[in-house]
């Protein structure tokens, strides 16, 4: 082999150990712009803020439904919270004085607890048609009403239905009159 044939297959085995080192430059290049690219699309060239200001928040589904609602209301805030069905079954809602937070279940059935100034009062609802009860404080004191499915209604408590004795127990019928009570 002659001496310029020599240089001219170093040239060649130089060229190409070139063109693989210039391969993988390229590829590596790539790779490393892809991953920024990547970086900065999914949020993580942002900082994330620590506090998120707004006077109204929705969720909604895939389908485009709305499920949750944050918001103010009023001179107090609301949250309510709804199924696939646009149905809310949970509200929470709060002004000046007042606080109340909703169950909804099947039908009519639900359930409330409450605060209306210095009062609270927890109040529930068959939606089977089988009655309430609701139970309440106010400044004279606890009152207890139970209402069947035929409105047949037992209150008991302080001062029931106009009566000044301390507490009472009465027996009322749906029309309001008085069937029964104690003292």
């Amino acid at each position: 082999m002659s001496q310029e044939e020599m240089n001219q297959q170093a040239v060649l085995a130089r060229l190409d150990r070139l063109e693989k080192q210039n391969r993988r430059i390229k590829w590596g290049s790539l790779t490393l712009f892809a991953a920024l690219l990547a970086w900065l699309f999914t949020g993580q060239g942002t900082p994330t803020p620590s506090v998120v200001e707004a006077q109204r928040f929705v969720l909604k589904d895939a389908k485009g439904n709305v499920r949750a609602w944050l918001g103010l209301r009023g001179q107090g805030v609301e949250l309510i919270l709804g199924n696939a069905n646009k149905q809310p079954k949970i509200t929470m809602m709060t002004s000046e004085d007042d606080s109340d937070l909703h169950f909804f279940g099947s039908s009519k059935a639900g359930m409330t607890l409450g605060v209306n100034g210095a009062d609270p009062a927890i109040s529930a609802i068959s939606g089977a048609g089988n009655g309430e009860m609701g139970l309440a404080y106010s400044s004279l004191g606890p009152a207890l009403k139970l209402t069947d499915a035929k409105g047949l209604t037992v209150m008991m408590g302080p001062a029931t239905a106009g009566n000044s004795a301390a507490s009472s127990v009465q027996i009322v019928d749906p029309s309001g009159k008085v069937l029964w009570h104690a003292p």
